[in-house]
């Protein structure tokens, strides 16, 4: 490898800085919390679905150190969709034969680092030996980048997830107007002023806006986008040739029947029937869709997580507009299961609640105290469809519990009432719905 090679991956060494059809204009959510951690010595991953978004915020990460005074010739990029290729060769190429280098942090930003063959334990070594190198590497796969970062690097790296857009972010990225941020019940109020409004919108985003490149496409591109470029690109590269999956039409299936029912309790057995393979497979198959950050997973309750992790799942997608791919194969679910999986995704609480026949859709841990979450996306909701939120209110202790509702505001004794929309304008949605209750007294 020669360093002309690798010039080619960084053309802010001869141009200055990143170019712009590279870095865009516009920063996800999660830049500036990633931002603030350059600073420190430890390795910062980035990981989720394929086409999240992780280049471009590296990308954005590497313009910003330039603008704040590094060097660009102290900042090198590489991506491992090459094969054959060592961290050590790239590393002797950068530090011995790019000319202009000055003294001082090197940074380091290795894109699809799953890909390297004991990339880990490569890193590990110039991490140990503290030169002064800054890694940031980004991936695909969570049982690479996790699993084997978690026994390599243990204590050396701060993991960042990179999910599909929030409702914010759709809005910003698409060009529209922004929800005001909302803080108090005025701020609410003055929200639903438009709420026929942000309800369009959130439905728009439900179906269409997890990813930037199909935002304001027709519907037909963007289940081709989704199909072609997110599931087939991750199904047959991130599981198929780099955890062996070999039975790859099996795995798409299963996550065709996740995205016809999005929230189904998952069966191993049974499951392993309909398909005609075995629990164990179904086990194995269900880990290497969670590994590519394709589904949610939400454990049974329990005040004992062992206990919780033994119970059944619920499953899924990260994202609805996983569903519109699989559209023409499959009768889609209703809009009420569609908003249930926007706000899962919001929330990403990691667990449910289910006693027999009584299921309550999201249990929020905070602070060791459980915090119910019911979907009821209607404008009418009567005492019937509150029982099980308002026993489990009663039973478990918790100070509320939280409808979200089509466009309905109001707290009826324990219970807030909170329209999807507002709710996935929150920032930190526990803290502001506690001070919505609180403030409704």
């Amino acid at each position: 490898m020669n360093i002309n090679e690798i010039s080619a991956f960084n053309r802010w060494w001869t141009e200055g800085r990143v170019p712009e059809h590279l870095s865009k204009r516009i920063k996800r959510d999660l830049f500036p919390s990633v931002w603030n951690m350059m600073d420190r010595r430890q390795i910062i991953s980035i990981v989720g679905l394929r086409r999240v978004g992780k280049s471009t915020l590296m990308f954005q990460l590497i313009d910003r150190l330039i603008d704040e005074g590094t060097d660009p010739r102290n900042i090198l990029y590489f991506t491992f969709d090459f094969k054959g290729i060592e961290l050590k060769e790239v590393l002797k190429t950068f530090q011995e034969d790019l000319p202009g280098q000055k003294k001082g942090r090197k940074y380091i930003f290795l894109d699809e680092v799953q890909k390297l063959n004991g990339w880990a334990e490569s890193i590990k070594v110039f991490y140990d030996l503290d030169e002064g190198l800054k890694f940031i590497i980004s991936g695909s796969s969570g049982m690479e980048i996790e699993g084997i970062s978690g026994k390599v690097l243990a204590g050396r790296v701060f993991k960042n997830t990179l999910r599909p857009l929030s409702f914010g972010e759709f809005l910003k990225f698409s060009g529209k107007k922004e929800m005001p941020p909302v803080n108090s019940v005025d701020d609410v109020k003055e929200a639903m002023l438009e709420g026929s409004r942000w309800i369009a919108e959130m439905v728009e985003y439900a179906h269409s806006g997890g990813f930037i490149e199909i935002l304001g496409e027709e519907r037909k591109y963007r289940s081709m986008y989704v199909r072609s470029s997110v599931i087939d690109n991750m199904i047959n590269r991130d599981l198929k040739e780099l955890q062996g999956i070999k039975d790859t039409d099996l795995v798409r299936e299963l996550l065709k029947i996740f995205s016809s029912n999005p929230g189904m309790i998952v069966d191993m057995s049974s499951l392993g029937d309909d398909l005609g393979i075995s629990r164990q497979t179904v086990s194995k198959y269900l880990r290497a869709l969670l590994s590519a950050y394709s589904l949610i997973r939400l454990h049974s309750y329990h005040r004992n997580f062992l206990t919780s992790s033994k119970k059944a799942k619920r499953i899924y997608p990260a994202h609805p507009c996983i569903i519109e791919s699989f559209e023409e194969e499959m009768d889609p679910p209703g809009i009420g299961k569609i908003i249930e999986n926007v706000v899962v995704s919001h929330l990403d609480p990691g667990f449910f609640y289910r006693d027999g026949k009584k299921e309550i859709d999201i249990i929020i841990r905070d602070r060791e105290r459980p915090l119910p979450v019911e979907v009821k996306y209607s404008s009418r909701i009567d005492g019937k469809d509150l029982r099980t939120i308002s026993r489990f209110v009663e039973k478990r202790g918790p100070e509320m519990g939280i409808v979200a509702t089509k466009d309905l505001f109001e707290r009826r004794g324990k219970i807030l009432f909170v329209p999807v929309f507002i709710l996935l304008s929150m920032e930190e949605p526990v803290k502001t719905c506690k001070g919505l209750f609180d403030s409704m007294e």
